[in-house]
């Protein structure tokens, strides 16, 4: 909060000082997403971690896409085999309940 209230008065500030608020808030973003990323992996909400996934991607820095990108391929395999196990299970279901 406080850099959010720092970068809405950042008129005040030198113009180095307010580059390093943007610097600084766009960090901010950045680990909250990260946090917002981990808790949907703990709930094994692959949906939701891939959209994150994605838009950590699109502001990080250059040195942490290519991890974000295989952390984003391994999120997509989850998705994969929680869709095959329900195909898998919505097949065997219907046999398993017949007389």
């Amino acid at each position: 909060m406080l850099t959010s209230q720092l970068l809405a008065d950042r008129d005040w500030f030198s113009a180095d000082l307010q580059n390093q608020l943007v610097a600084d808030g766009k960090q901010v973003a950045i680990n909250l997403s990260y946090q917002h990323l981990k808790a949907a992996m703990t709930r094994a909400d692959w949906k939701n971690a891939r959209q994150i996934c994605r838009e950590l991607t699109a502001i990080s820095p250059p040195s942490e896409t290519a991890e974000l990108r295989q952390l984003e391929q391994t999120i997509d395999k989850k998705l994969s085999s929680r869709t095959t196990g329900r195909v898998i299970w919505g097949s065997i279901a219907p046999c398993s309940s017949a007389p």
